[in-house]
């Protein structure tokens, strides 16, 4: 698979770099996932054979809403952090 081929899935979702990336598992702050995938893209960096795998299933048979969430699906059922408490 082409950086261009990996484009145009993502275009054709209509998906940010960032919604397609966490979409094919990647984690980490949303602008590193955003830049990894446009390095991916541009053909800087090789699509390892897993994600292209993936990426043609979701040319396939769509991409689920839920994976295209941040923070990525894994982080929705922590509960929340505490609040500091306030220092005297």
């Amino acid at each position: 698979m082409t950086g261009a081929e990996l484009r145009s899935i993502r275009e054709t979702y209509g998906l940010s770099a960032s919604a397609m990336g966490r979409a094919l598992g990647y984690t980490g702050p949303k602008a590193n996932v955003a830049v990894h995938l446009r390095r991916l893209q541009r053909d800087a960096r090789r699509i390892p054979p897993s994600v292209e795998k993936l990426a043609l299933m979701y040319a396939r048979h769509g991409i689920p809403k839920e994976w295209q969430l941040y923070p990525p699906v894994g982080e929705l059922n922590k509960p929340p952090r505490a609040a500091a408490a306030p220092r005297s």
